[in-house]
């Protein structure tokens, strides 16, 4: 069949405004993408921004509370006790100072009470907890008089740690160390939700370290993470 030259006039714009129609399709799809992606990394610099924010705020109040105590004679005076009674101690001065956990090595980092002391039977769990406060850039910092913060990973969970020396009033020699955790956990995403006003998930080495959202809508963020 033969077109006339109108049809074929008629059939070409037809074919022109169809293509013209696909570009900018594309180009409004693309451009649309871009902007999703923008404001998804002005929202993870916020969170980034915010996150930081809450950490060092914590770090510092942990700080101080671990400096105080330091400086009470209650210390010094339950460093001659046993294990067990510095261990209790350790627990009242975890919830006094808002800690999750929290050590006390003598001057040689060998830990004399740790508020995460199994109540029985933990003689080899002990042991290696021990050893890993050997390890500790914390420990080691107070052990030389000096103030420590840092967020580590401990004992498989990521936390913020600060450890401080006890220092002799008369001699002004190191006698201990005292250090306390708190752990980056739910609660610390929570916070920033309630915030942001969205959910929140923080990632560490690829893994989802604490969320304010279920389990199943974390797997799937994180399946979304680039």
């Amino acid at each position: 069949m033969r077109l006339s030259l109108r049809d074929r006039i008629v059939l070409l714009v037809a074919g022109t405004l169809i293509g013209f129609s696909v570009v900018s399709f594309y180009v409004t799809t693309t451009i649309a993408r871009r902007q999703v992606h923008a404001g998804v990394q002005a929202d993870v610099r916020a969170t980034s921004g915010l996150l930081g924010q809450q950490l060092g705020e914590r770090t510092a109040a942990l700080l101080d509370g671990c400096r105080v105590v330091a400086k009470q004679t209650s210390v010094r005076a339950v460093m001659v006790t046993d294990r067990l009674t510095i261990s209790d101690f350790l627990r009242d001065t975890t919830a006094s100072i808002r800690a999750s956990s929290a050590v006390l090595t003598d001057r040689h980092a060998r830990v004399l009470g740790d508020s995460e002391d199994p109540v029985e039977g933990g003689a080899p769990v002990m042991d290696r907890m021990d050893k890993e406060a050997l390890t500790e850039p914390g420990i080691r910092a107070a052990q030389t008089g000096a103030s420590w913060t840092g967020i580590i990973r401990r004992r498989g969970q990521l936390v913020l740690a600060v450890s401080v020396p006890v220092i002799d009033p008369v001699s002004g020699e190191v006698q201990s160390t005292l250090s306390s955790y708190r752990a980056v956990d739910n609660r610390v995403a929570v916070d920033l939700q309630s915030t942001l006003g969205h959910p929140v998930a923080i990632l560490h080495g690829g893994r989802v370290v604490a969320a304010s959202m279920a389990a199943p809508a974390v797997t799937r963020a994180r399946q979304d993470v680039p």
